[in-house]
């Protein structure tokens, strides 16, 4: 499948509003360009605050099976979470 790369980067610009000129590319496919995607996500997304909290305060935004495991995205606002801890699912009231 090819994709017009101009088109799309102008359809992001008019419809969501981004900035396109630090569009880095990616293929999965080939990994190409993965490392430029991880330093962006360290250099632009600010870290939690309060590392020291004893309170864990952090939002669950996905999750999906990956053949036996399931993978669960966490944006930790507060906190942290460690080997070991448990950690309550306010919504079911499970501790995992």
């Amino acid at each position: 499948m090819i994709f017009n790369i101009e088109k799309v980067k102008s359809d992001i610009q008019k419809f969501i509003g981004l900035d396109t000129n630090e569009i880095i590319y990616v293929s999965a496919k080939t990994s190409k360009n993965i490392e430029k995607i991880f330093t962006a996500i360290i250099r632009q997304i600010p870290a939690p605050t309060n590392k020291n909290s004893e309170q864990l305060k952090a939002i669950i935004f996905d999750s999906f099976n990956d053949y036996l495991d399931i993978v669960v995205l966490i944006r930790i606002k507060e906190g942290c979470i460690k080997e070991g801890n448990t950690v309550l699912f306010m919504a079911s009231q499970k501790k995992y």
